[in-house]
């Protein structure tokens, strides 16, 4: 699979850099759960995770509104990888549907 370009991953680039220490992601209670370099280096390690999944794949994600969310979406757009995400909540059925569709 060729390597493109991906406008996600080009803006964020461009908002890590001018960002770099700042808060990105709040917890339900106001507190810094994540800095923008967080959120970067929880990727890169992710990443290095995701290595045994081919490019194309779809990885199905049952995380919610977890903060690693954004870090694992980044992760899987570098690897090319087609990330589902999945409720925490949804039922059996619901996500052998959704695996189906997605094969």
């Amino acid at each position: 699979m060729t390597k493109v370009e991906d406008p996600i991953l080009t803006a964020w680039e461009r908002t890590r850099a001018n960002n770099r220490d700042r808060a990105a992601i709040f917890d339900s209670k106001g507190k810094e759960a994540r800095t923008f370099l967080e959120i970067e280096d929880r990727a890169r390690q992710i990443a290095s995770e995701l290595e045994k999944i081919a490019p194309g794949q779809v990885l199905a994600a049952q995380i919610g509104n977890h903060q690693d969310w954004p870090s694992l979406f980044l992760a899987c757009l570098r690897k090319q990888i087609i990330v589902l995400p999945l409720q925490q909540t949804i039922s059996d059925e619901q996500r052998k549907n959704a695996f189906q569709i997605c094969r």
